[in-house]
C-alpha cells in the first residue's frame, strides 16, 4: 500500500518573507560595498590632494629661491653670505646658498647663481620637501647704471683753489673749503645735515673704475676695449673693429702721453698709470660710458694746452701741471669724480672748469660696484 506524505502547506505570506530576507541581504551587501568604495575613494582622493599640495609647495619653494636670488643680485650688500667674483666681468655678486628655510613653509631651498656673461646670470633653485625635489632654472638679465647729480664729486675733505670754476654743485664726503673758487650750485658735504645721504652716494667715488678691463657692457652685451700699444699717442684713436669694440674704448697699463691734437670719440682708460696731455685732447664719450678714467694723475704739460672731456671723468689722484702751464685749461662737461683728498691741483696754474650736464652724467656697464639696477628681465624659465 502506498502512503503519500504531503509537503507542508506554504502560504503566500511565508514566501514573501523569504524573498524579503534575500532582498535585505542584497541591500545590506550593496550598501557595505558602496560604503567601502566611498571610503576607498575618499582616501585615494585625500592622498592625491595631499600629493598635489606637496608638489605645489615644492614649486613655491623653487620659485621663492629664484626670487631671493634676483633680490640679492639687485642688492648685493644685503646678501647673507659672502659675494663671489665673476671671472668674465670682475664684479661681485650673490653666489647662492643651501638649506634656506622660509618659515612657516616646510621644506628647504638650495640656490646657485653663476654669471654667464653679457650681464646675464643663471639661477638654479631647488625646492625640497619630503625627500623629493623640484628645480627651476632661470636666466636673469640685469641692466645697471649710476647717475651722478653734481658737477664735482669728492671723497673726503677738499680744498678748492681760485683757478677752479664749478657749475652744478659739489658733493663731498668731508668738508669743502671753497676759498676763492667759483662754485655755482649747492655744496653738499659730510659736515651738513645731509651727512648720511652724502656718505651713501659719495662713498661710491672711492671705488676704482678700472677693475672691469678689458671688458665693458652696453645694453647687456659684452665688448672688449682696445689696448693702446704705445706710450706716446700722436693723432686720434679709432678702432676699426666695430664688432668687438663699437664704442671705441681704449685702455693702457702704462703711462701714456697724448701729443699734438687728438680727438677721441669714445673712452680713454689708464690702469695704474698716469695720463699726460702735451698738446690738445678732446674726448667725447658715447652711450653712458666715461670720457676718461685714470686711477693715476691727470697731467697737463706746458702752456696753452686744451683738454676737453665731454662725459663722466674719473681722476684717481691729482690734476698736475708740468712746466709753465699758464693759459692751459681743463674742461669737463658732465660730471667729475675723484677719491683725492685735500688739494685737487698740484703745480697746475691754468684753468679748471667743471660743468654739470645731466645727459653726460650717467655711467652704465662699466663700474658694477657702484651701479644700480635700472632694469631686470627674466630671459628664460625652465621647471624640471
Amino acid at each position: 500500500m502506498l502512503i503519500r506524505k504531503d509537503k507542508p502547506f506554504e502560504t503566500p505570506s511565508t514566501r514573501q518573507r523569504g524573498v524579503a530576507m534575500i532582498l535585505v541581504l542584497i541591500v545590506v551587501a550593496s550598501a557595505s560595498l558602496m560604503g567601502w568604495a566611498v571610503l576607498a575613494s575618499t582616501s585615494i582622493g585625500s592622498q592625491i590632494a595631499s600629493s598635489a599640495q606637496t608638489n605645489l609647495q615644492r614649486k613655491y619653494l623653487a620659485e621663492s629661491g629664484v626670487e631671493l636670488a634676483i633680490y640679492y643680485l639687485q642688492h648685493p650688500t644685503a646678501s647673507p653670505v659672502g659675494l663671489t667674483t665673476s671671472s668674465d666681468w670682475g664684479n661681485l655678486h650673490y653666489p647662492g646658498e643651501t638649506g634656506i628655510r622660509l618659515p612657516p613653509m616646510p621644506g628647504t631651498i638650495d640656490v646657485k647663481v653663476e654669471s654667464i656673461g653679457n650681464g646675464t646670470y643663471q639661477v638654479v633653485s631647488t625646492g625640497t620637501l619630503g625627500g623629493i625635489s623640484q628645480t627651476i632654472t632661470a636666466e636673469v638679465v640685469l641692466k645697471k647704471k649710476k647717475t651722478f647729480t653734481h658737477a664735482a664729486n669728492f671723497f673726503g675733505d677738499v680744498k678748492l683753489s681760485s683757478n677752479i670754476t664749478i657749475t652744478g654743485g659739489v658733493m663731498a664726503l668731508g668738508s669743502v673749503i671753497a676759498n676763492s673758487a667759483s662754485v655755482v650750485g649747492e655744496i653738499l658735504s659730510g659736515s651738513t645735515e645731509e651727512d648720511s645721504l652724502t656718505r651713501e652716494n659719495v662713498s661710491d667715488v672711492q671705488v676704482s673704475m678700472t677693475n672691469f678691463l678689458p671688458y665693458y657692457y652696453v645694453d647687456g652685451k659684452r665688448y672688449k676695449a682696445k689696448k693702446i700699444s704705445s706710450s706716446i699717442v700722436m693723432g686720434s684713436l679709432m678702432d676699426t673693429d666695430v664688432v668687438n669694440n663699437p664704442y671705441n674704448v681704449w685702455y693702457t697699463d702704462q703711462n701714456v702721453t697724448f701729443r699734438l691734437t687728438n680727438v677721441v670719440n669714445g673712452t680713454i682708460i689708464t690702469n695704474n698709470a698716469d695720463l699726460t696731455i702735451d698738446g690738445s685732447l678732446t674726448v667725447n664719450s658715447r652711450n653712458n660710458l666715461p670720457a676718461v678714467v685714470t686711477d693715476g694723475d691727470l697731467i697737463i704739460k706746458g702752456s696753452f694746452r686744451t683738454v676737453q672731456l665731454n662725459g663722466p671723468t674719473y681722476v684717481g689722484k691729482k690734476i698736475k701741471g708740468v712746466g709753465i702751464t699758464t693759459g692751459s685749461k681743463l674742461v669737463v662737461n658732465g660730471t667729475f669724480i675723484t677719491p683725492t683728498k685735500n688739494s685737487l691741483l698740484e703745480s697746475f696754474h691754468g684753468k679748471v672748469n667743471l660743468t654739470y650736464d645731466a645727459s653726460k652724467a650717467t655711467i652704465s656697464g662699466v663700474i658694477d660696484a657702484i651701479e644700480e639696477v635700472s632694469e631686470i628681465k627674466i630671459r628664460s624659465w625652465v621647471v624640471q
